[in-house]
This record gives structure tokens, sequence and C-alpha cells, in this order.
């Protein structure tokens, strides 16, 4: 019987696949894999839902956050599709909710070259990516508590979730089957030559040596570590990002009734099902590892949003998090094998996007460990685009 989330393993042990991180993307891929039947065990550092997922708003916006790099709007746009039968089957499997909820997304004007922007955007993009420009005289009446926009530009395909319920969902969906060991740092790597590159063969942890013919690198920010440790440059670099929560005035009941969050004045705001109402968020990636809330970035949050809707000056404050996002150059995932390696699958640098594209990625991983060829073409996404170069050497320990 695997242990229940929160407990540390006593032992090593033996299974099909290992992954390396707990978070949304690394449980999302075993959860697939041990849906498919494999024998998987999660090797999660801290517990599940206080990564990154503790400061993501949770928003499924594949039209407006690929911009225009067609590669992310494909690989959102796949993954947003999924998600309504990804979260009614982890929400089956777990007894508890994702707080999913798809009724799209809105991106307001703020002034009118914006909505003539938007309105062309509408007009050269909408029958294919079902998205429609809303006049001023037309919008919804989730939108009466905000002020001076010249219109909206509605992503029908879309809506959100709550990340750290989705995470303890997945979390404890997997655990009915498989195995997850939290508190359960990696310290050191196994491998062997092999024919056509280097084979890991285990992972070295404080409580014990972990076996696996095939290995799973999901461990967010933290995966460029692991990579150099096994001779591998990933170019993933923690991108800070800080968001706040207050339970808003009547003015914006509507919009908490609606469901739909709303870009507009460099801010966004997702209404939760709970009654909250997220404002976010920063990009700091000069930050480094620094997970600290300053007063600089959560007052520049709260003056954006009041911008867009005045009745928040009214709204009593709740949280404010900060969360650091795994980055790449390109802003693309790596999704493939470890160059060098022959059973260790990459699955990172998903910087603002991991919730969104956590369906898509778990069936990638999991095909890709079962020696299948996935759904899209992974070129685009290779680990090794940006040069990877290799050291000698069969084991490497972490700091």
């Amino acid at each position: 019987m695997p242990p229940a989330a929160g407990a540390r393993a006593a032992t090593g042990g033996t299974y099909d696949v290992a992954v390396i991180g707990g978070g949304v993307i690394g449980l999302a891929a075993a959860y697939e894999l041990a849906r498919q039947g494999a024998q998987v065990v999660v090797l999660e550092r801290e517990r599940p839902g206080t990564g990154a997922s503790t400061a993501a708003a949770g928003m499924l916006a594949p039209g407006h956050e690929a911009g225009t790099d067609p590669v992310l709007y494909e690989l959102g746009i796949r993954s947003c599709r999924l998600w309504p039968e990804f979260a009614r089957a982890v929400e089956d499997a777990a007894g508890r909710t994702t707080g999913y909820t798809g009724r799209g997304i809105a991106v307001v004007a703020t002034g009118d070259d914006e909505a003539a922007s938007l309105r062309e955007r509408a007009g050269r993009e909408g029958a294919g990516r079902r998205l429609h420009w809303i006049a001023p005289d037309a919008l919804p009446p989730y939108l009466a508590g905000f002020r001076h926009i010249r219109g909206a530009l509605l992503f029908e395909e879309g809506g959100h979730v709550d990340p750290v319920a989705t995470v303890r969902a997945l979390a404890a969906a997997f655990s009915a089957s498989g195995t997850l060991w939290t508190g359960t740092e990696v310290v050191g790597f196994r491998h062997e030559t092999a024919a056509g590159g280097r084979r890991l063969v285990a992972v070295q942890t404080p409580h014990g040596e972990v076996r696996a013919h095939t290995f799973v690198l999901a461990g967010g920010v933290f995966n460029a570590s692991l990579a150099a440790h096994l001779g591998i440059r990933l170019p993933v670099v923690p991108v800070k990002g800080q968001i706040l929560a207050v339970e808003p005035p009547p003015g914006l009941h509507p919009f908490l009734r609606g469901q739909v969050p709303v870009f507009g004045g460099g801010v966004y705001l997702v209404p939760r099902l709970d009654g909250r109402l997220l404002i976010g968020a920063t990009e700091e990636p000069a930050a480094g590892y620094d997970r600290s809330v300053t007063l600089g970035a959560i007052t520049h949050l709260a003056l954006a949003a009041q911008e867009l809707a005045p009745d928040l000056k009214d709204a009593r404050w709740l949280e404010a998090r900060s969360g650091l996002r795994p980055g790449t150059p390109d802003r693309r995932p790596l999704l493939g094998l470890l160059p060098g390696y022959t059973n260790v699958v990459v699955a990172a640098g998903h910087y603002r996007n991991g919730i969104l594209l956590a369906p898509l990625t778990g069936r990638i991983v999991a095909d890709l460990c079962q020696g299948r060829e996935p759904e899209v073409d992974l070129t685009p996404l290779d680990p090794g685009r940006f040069g990877t170069p290799v050291d000698a050497g069969s084991v490497h320990s972490l700091p």
C-alpha cells in the first residue's frame, strides 16, 4: 500500500519510472503514467502545493499567454481542451476539487488605440481561435464594476483553476496507485555508459537509493541544478512573481459570479469560486531565488487594479504571496530526452503556463517514458536546443 502524502521514505526501491519533483508538472506526468499501469514514485523535496503553485493565478489562457508564438499557442490550446476531462478524472480519483471553471478569458481595452488593436485581432483571428470583440455598449454584467474600458476581447477557450487545490488533488489521485515521497530531496545520481549514450541507474536520497527504468526531471526552478549534476546545461532560471488576494466589495460581486478572469491595465484579476479575487502579477527575473513579498510590488499591483476597477479601494485585504516560475530564454518549455542520456526525460521551463500545460505535458511525458511517439512535434521544445555540454563521470553528488 503506498504511503500517504506527507510520509517519508524509509528505504529506496525499484520502479518503472521515478519522477523528481512533485509540483503540477511532475504530478500530472506521474498521474498519467500510473493511470496507464506503470509503477511510479514521485520524489518531492517539500510538499505538493508549496512551490510555484502557491503564487499562481491558475489561468487557462492559451490565446493571450502565447502572444505571437504559434508553438506556445498550439501547445496551450491543445492542453486547454484537455482540461475539462482532466479535471473531472482527477477530482473523481481524488475526491476533492481542482476549482476548474471554463467560461473564457477577457482582455479589456483601457484606451482607444488598444481597443482598435484588439478589435482588429478579433477580425483577423476570430473564426479560427474562437475569440470575439465586445463593444463598450454590449459589455456583459460581470464587467459592470470596471471603468473607462473601451471594449473587451473574449477568448471563449479558456478558464481557470485553483492551483494549490489542483496540485493537492493530483497528489491524492496519484497516491491511490503510486508512491509519493515528500520531504525527500535528491542528493546524488548513479549512471553508467550504455549504447547510444549514458543511462541513469539510480538517484540517491537521504532515505535510500531509488532505482528506475526511466527518470523524469520535473523539479521546476531546480531542474537546472539537477541537470548540471548530470553534466548537462539546462537554461531554466527562476522568475519571481508576486500576487495578492482580496475580498471584493459588493460592486464587484457580479465579477465573482461571472467567473471570467480579466487582463487589462498591466494586471489581471481572477475571481475565485471561494469568493476571493486575485490580483497579479509581477515578473522579476533579477530577483533570483528570493521569494520575499515586497511593498513596492504589491502597491503597484493594487494601484493598477484600482485603476481598472475603482471599487477595489474598498476591498478587504487577505494575503500576498510570492513564487518562482521556471523560465527559459524563449519562454517555451523543455520537453524531451535529456541530451546524452537514454532514459532521462525532461519536463521543465513551463514558466507562466505550468497549470495550463499540465494535462498535455503529462501525456507527452507518459509517451516518452513508454517509448511511444508523442502526439505533438517536440522539435521546437528540444531540451538540447540551447547547447548542452556533457561532463565525464559516473556519479555526481548534489551539494
